[in-house]
């Protein structure tokens, strides 16, 4: 029996019963084995309620920063602490309520949606809300989301990306996924799709769209079209707790493309032309993601790539983009220097159960993101 065990003078000890000897519990503990009396060791129970309203009552046999097991007169009862909605133990009889426990009761480190700017194989949890500075989202069920970018929205180009958690598979010591997900919208702006690709559109003989301050307009042979446009992901994602129990680390591949191809060909004004190089036959972004738990509360990220389409932007052209041109919360600048494969890192702080904000060094340098739980 591995747990937490308050003793009748105040003492809390963590540990593991590994002897009873003459009703004399011997407890290995990480400072060493203890011998206490089990008169001297107050009993422990808990009642709680699951998020789909199932409710257990019983002694607690053990617990890790996993499981909580309880003893039922029908058998025994083992509960993942992510699907908790509410817990009242008792020591000795003496209640200490759900608000007070959860200062210490630990459920695991926040689930990504995103690490940096792709998406892992976890959806947001059923009737959760969130919005980011690029997108909103609401999860479904269990297994599906929808989002949205709502910048796109106000311009007109109305936009749902679903995404589907078809497998997942779930124990005490890790976790995978494997998950779909598809965009459609319904008017995306050509010249978008033109400044997304500038480096492969020709100017000269040796200028590109990127390396001017042409406005991607200039190029189009229909300056103000839009079309529809999709795009296709697949991510598959692991999680597994450190060693030390309190957080996990995880890892997230993925592979993203889009309609293009499909759109291309008629898209540019003569003279102006795609380069027909092998690296532009079919627009592909390789990802790997990596997230750990420094803390409770902070992330650290990182994630490489090969993408065709990355450009890097310097912080002030990113800024400039979000804030200051005529499309407002929409990175649609055809500016940057082209760089297939990349890397970047940062951090995620969970300055409340809802709000959190992080940094990272490279477009759009600054996230932040509520989450609102079962609305």
């Amino acid at each position: 029996m591995s747990k937490r065990f308050h003793l009748i003078d105040g003492n809390i000890i963590l540990g593991t019963i590994t002897k009873m000897d003459k009703g004399v519990c011997v407890i290995e503990t990480a400072d060493g084995t203890l011998k206490i009396p089990a008169t001297d060791i107050l009993e422990e129970t808990a009642k709680i309620t699951k998020k789909d309203d199932t409710r257990y009552v019983g002694p607690v046999l053990k617990e890790d920063s996993q499981e909580i097991v309880l003893r039922s007169k029908y058998g025994d009862v083992i509960i993942n602490k992510k699907d908790i909605k509410d817990m009242d133990r008792y020591h000795g009889g003496k209640l200490v309520p759900w608000v007070e426990e959860k200062k210490t009761f630990y459920q695991g480190s926040e689930v990504l949606t995103d690490i940096l700017m792709d998406p892992t194989a976890f959806p947001l949890e059923a009737h959760t809300f969130y919005i980011s500075g690029l997108s909103l989202g609401y999860g479904f069920t269990e297994k599906f989301m929808l989002r949205t970018k709502f910048g796109h929205d106000f311009s007109g180009d109305l936009n749902l990306q679903g995404h589907y958690r078809f497998y997942h598979n779930a124990t005490a010591t890790k976790e995978g996924a494997a998950a779909i997900g598809i965009s459609i919208h319904r008017a995306f702006p050509k010249a978008n799709l033109a400044s997304k690709y500038s480096h492969f559109v020709i100017i000269d003989d040796s200028t590109m769209l990127n390396e001017t301050d042409m406005d991607a307009k200039n190029v189009l042979s229909d300056p103000d079209g839009r079309v529809v446009f999709g795009e296709l992901y697949f991510v598959i994602s692991n999680r597994r707790p450190l060693e030390t129990g309190r957080g996990k680390a995880g890892t997230h591949f993925g592979f993203r493309t889009n309609t293009l191809p499909f759109q291309k060909k008629d898209l540019l004004e003569a003279p102006y032309a795609w380069e027909e190089a092998g690296n532009f036959v079919v627009p592909f972004r390789l990802f790997a993601g990596f997230e750990y738990d420094l803390s409770k509360n902070l992330k650290f990220l990182a994630e490489a790539w090969a993408d065709n389409s990355n450009r890097y932007v310097e912080f002030s052209d990113a800024w400039h983009d979000y804030f200051g041109d005529d499309t407002r919360i929409v990175f649609d600048s055809p500016t940057g220097t082209f760089k297939m494969v990349d890397f970047d890192f940062g951090f995620l702080y969970s300055v409340s159960e809802t709000f959190r904000v992080g940094v990272h060094f490279q477009q759009p340098y600054l996230v932040f993101y509520w989450e609102f739980y079962e609305l």
